[in-house]
């Protein structure tokens, strides 16, 4: 692919059934893999880090996908992944059946991508999804909007029972909202306050209340507090009486994340 082409959507009818497999795993939300926005060819792109596709294919979650493969030519199931050299492997072949594409940057922190010659895997390379997955989903998303939106203009039509549970529901929802806000404006003032009275280490209530994790563990643990001025790097005190500490593995990859800095394109550099 040439340096001023952009990716562009192929035929993978050819691509092996266990191989589209583990690239459709790999860009679920099972994989927890982190993408970001860059410009190529005046197109936008999702590019990801080789490495955190390393990890995705050696996680839980993947081990549980893969557990009924038999042999690496079963299509049935995605491939087993035992070694470093095996996830490697896989990544390459990615790269040869045009799954994926190399790239970097043409200036640190710049958003510009250009592809590299050499198309071959390293963990500390990037890489541009090529592939978009099954289109099934977003066939029956869209199918699901335009109903939403006929559904929505032929509201007048709607029976009275129907149009007065609409009704019902949408006020519960607002009172959702609203409770919501409220905890927010709370958890607000509560650290405020304690941070002010405890020299600068202040009380939250749900610490994990914005962090990137499910509904759940939003609300988990109850309360947390700062860390102290001096104490970066030492466990923190949870409301369930535990220390949690980051681990070298977190560390060193959100090291790295900085390192590369977040790339959100606003628009096509032209």
């Amino acid at each position: 692919m040439a340096q001023n082409q952009s990716p562009t959507p192929n035929d993978f009818s050819d691509v092996p059934k266990n191989v589209v497999l583990a690239a459709d795993f790999l860009r679920s939300g099972k994989a927890k893999i982190r993408l970001k926005e860059g410009i190529l060819a005046e197109s936008r792109v999702e590019y990801f880090k080789g490495k955190s596709a390393m990890k995705a294919f050696k996680s839980d979650a993947y081990k549980n996908a893969s557990k009924n493969s038999t042999s690496k030519s079963d299509e049935k199931h995605p491939p087993s992944l035992k070694t470093d050299e095996d996830v490697a492997d896989l990544l390459s072949s990615f790269l040869q059946h045009g799954l994926i594409i190399r790239v970097e940057r043409e200036a640190p922190k710049s958003r510009v991508l250009r592809v590299v010659p050499g198309q071959t895997f390293a963990a500390e390379a990037q890489f541009v999804w090529v592939y978009q997955g099954s289109q099934l989903y977003r066939n029956l998303l869209g199918l699901g909007i335009v109903m939403i939106t006929l559904a929505g203009v032929m509201f007048p039509l709607w029976p009275v029972q129907l149009r007065i549970g609409v009704w019902y529901i949408s006020v519960g929802l607002l009172i959702l909202l609203g409770v919501f806000f409220g905890m927010v404006i709370v958890r607000a003032i509560l650290w405020l306050v304690t941070y002010i009275v405890f020299a600068r280490q202040g009380l939250w209530l749900f610490p994990n209340l914005f962090e990137d994790v499910s509904v759940v563990d939003s609300f988990k643990p109850v309360w947390g507090w700062d860390q102290a001025p001096g104490q970066k790097g030492k466990k923190k005190r949870s409301g369930n009486g535990a220390t949690s500490a980051d681990s070298g593995a977190e560390v060193s990859e959100k090291v790295d994340e900085g390192a590369d800095g977040d790339v959100s394109a606003s628009g096509a550099e032209r």
